[in-house]
């Protein structure tokens, strides 16, 4: 909790120096495919296989409220906060009858058939984000229209909210519940994330000159372990923002 406080103050402290310059408002959610890269050592190195079979991705939600900060007449540097889910599914199939579904749940008690039967363990991580994005307008021919492309690259350092674990059963129920949250004892998730972000942004003036709908397909790569635990990995996504984009300069 303090390093998200620390994280807050930060970005009061960079909002208050440069809000002389800022010039355009971003407001956006974002939809993402996230998955795990899984680091392997003797200790888990037999669980390979089995887990690049059973893990999988997973969509996430994101929301995002930033601006920007001009460097010079073209190139700008967007920055704000940014709520982020990330995580992966972990599959596990043929659940039968006395079957042990997870060490911290126990055994399947559940005698009904009525087809497959399977377990979907959810890892999700919910981060606050402070993001450091470089932008800039891409000349195209389209230029002066009402449509404009852009340029984003740059990353973000993260501060962990929450990790979350369930499982969602499928084909039959665990008592009267259908989920429920487990613990992993070994597992050990890092406080402080960050990742490098790049994308292209497309822009379309909806009402008048200073306000734009847009789409930004986004690539997320880790630079940091999500977990330092026995299964180290760290978390990646490609998502879509969609959004609005409103301008503070009236000229």
């Amino acid at each position: 909790m303090m390093k998200l406080k620390v994280l807050f103050l930060l970005f009061v402290i960079f909002y208050i120096r440069f809000s002389y310059a800022q010039t355009r408002l971003f407001f956006s959610v974002q939809p993402t495919f996230a998955n795990r890269i899984m680091l392997y050592s003797n200790a888990n190195k037999s669980n390979k296989d089995s887990f690049s079979k059973v893990d999988r991705y997973r969509v996430t939600l994101a929301a995002n409220a930033l601006f920007t900060i001009p460097i010079n007449k073209e190139l700008s540097l967007l920055t704000g906060l940014k709520f982020q889910s990330m995580g992966f599914t972990r599959r596990k199939e043929n659940i039968k009858f006395l079957d042990t579904i997870h060490p911290s749940i126990g055994i399947r008690a559940d005698q009904v058939d009525v087809g497959p039967a399977w377990v979907d363990f959810r890892y999700q991580y919910y981060y606050l984000s402070i993001p450091f994005l470089f932008t800039q307008e891409i000349n195209t021919s389209n230029r002066g229209k009402s449509g404009t492309f852009h340029w984003v690259a740059g990353g973000a350092i993260s501060g962990l909210i929450k990790r979350d674990i369930n499982a969602k059963f499928f084909g039959f129920s665990f008592g009267k519940d259908k989920k429920v949250s487990i613990r992993e004892n070994d597992w050990q998730p890092a406080l402080i994330n960050a990742n490098l972000q790049a994308g292209f942004r497309y822009e379309n003036l909806v009402y008048g000159k200073q306000t734009s709908i847009y789409v930004q397909p986004n690539l997320i790569v880790p630079v940091l372990l999500a977990d330092y635990g026995i299964n180290k990995h760290l978390l990646y996504g490609v998502g879509l923002e969609i959004g609005i984009v409103h301008s503070l300069d009236n000229k």
